[in-house]
């Protein structure tokens, strides 16, 4: 697929090129540094040399609390409730740049001489292939 995926507790988020990851919060990338991902297939010829540099570059630089290669950070409000004296603090994080669908390989649609078409079945959320029956036609 050629992308970089981010795996959430509810979603996937999947990045085209490495350096989007700039555009997560820091304390994201913080985090995203510290787990086994993109070193565990560094020596794959499907990660690019660039990136391979790029992530080393970004592991370094989160070592350091990022003084050059700089992710997002977001800008914080803070209002005051005059009666109760209580702070209401909000960040302002910008959009990110990831991918909104994930880009799907084409799938050879002729794998079986009796095979008719996909069916979505709403019961279990699935795609079941239907085939061809010689003794009702259907």
């Amino acid at each position: 697929m050629k992308v970089y995926a981010i795996k959430r507790e509810y979603d996937v988020q999947y990045f085209k090129f490495l350096k989007d990851i700039r555009t997560l919060p820091w304390w994201d990338v913080e985090e995203l540094v510290k787990t086994k991902n993109l070193q565990q297939c560094l020596h794959d010829l499907e990660v690019r040399f660039y990136e391979q540099r790029l992530w080393r570059y970004i592991k370094y630089q989160a070592t350091l609390n990022f003084p050059d290669w700089k992710p997002h950070r977001s800008k914080r409000t803070v209002k005051v409730d005059p009666v109760t004296g209580e702070k209401d603090i909000t960040l302002h994080v910008r959009r990110l740049r990831c991918m909104k669908n994930m880009p799907l390989k084409e799938m050879e649609q002729d794998l079986y001489k009796d095979f008719k078409g996909w069916v979505f079945n709403p019961k279990t959320c699935e795609a079941v292939i239907t085939l061809y029956n010689g003794k009702t036609g259907f």
